[in-house]
């Protein structure tokens, strides 16, 4: 089938992909925002020279994604896509695919909650899905990821008379912000 050119200047909308049967979901608009976290495996120990901290590996943990369905059609459309999704996600116990095309952004993730609401006044009807992340696919985020946790740990080197230690919960990161700090590290 022929595309037309039209199809080349539209960038491809998010989609979950069922990994049980290869079912592909789109979103009915891209997303909004995108969120995650991510926790740093740390090993710090004493030397002749002073303490020394590793970063061992950064893994993400958790993921949410905002957007809106545009219609009350599509919305209960893609809560039962996810509800769908869901079910089969649990009775296989596989993780599904969530890509961002537009950004070249793919995730194998776990799919917790999707939270939406409307009323008579709802214009835009927007939607929460909340993830849990297996792998990043892509390797994007988790670059992003580790680039701002060595920033982290980077940031209190030197000397230091009184050694305070380096947390290793997990740091919320949003997306938008850190595409930008990396845009602006490269120029």
């Amino acid at each position: 089938m022929a595309k037309s050119i039209l199809d080349n200047n539209v960038p491809g909308v998010a989609y979950i992909q069922d990994t049980t049967n290869n079912k592909t979901y789109n979103f009915p608009f891209n997303i909004n925002s995108l969120q995650y976290s991510y926790q740093m495996n740390t090993k710090s120990y004493d030397t002749i020279g002073g303490r020394v901290t590793q970063l061992l590996s950064v893994r993400m943990n958790t993921m949410s994604i905002e957007g809106e369905a545009g219609n009350r059609t599509n919305l209960i459309n893609l809560y039962e896509n996810f509800k769908t999704i869901q079910d089969h996600q649990n009775q296989n116990k596989t993780p599904m695919i969530l890509g961002i095309p537009s950004r070249d952004l793919k995730w194998h993730v776990y799919l917790k909650q999707m939270q939406m609401g409307f009323d008579i006044s709802t214009i835009i009807y927007p939607y929460n899905m909340n993830f849990e992340v297996e792998q990043d696919v892509s390797n994007f985020t988790t670059n992003v990821a580790t680039s701002d946790a060595l920033n982290r740990l980077s940031a209190g080197v030197g000397f230091n008379d009184v050694y305070l230690g380096l947390a290793t919960a997990q740091v919320n990161t949003n997306f938008q912000q850190t595409i930008t700090d990396l845009i602006n590290a490269q120029n």
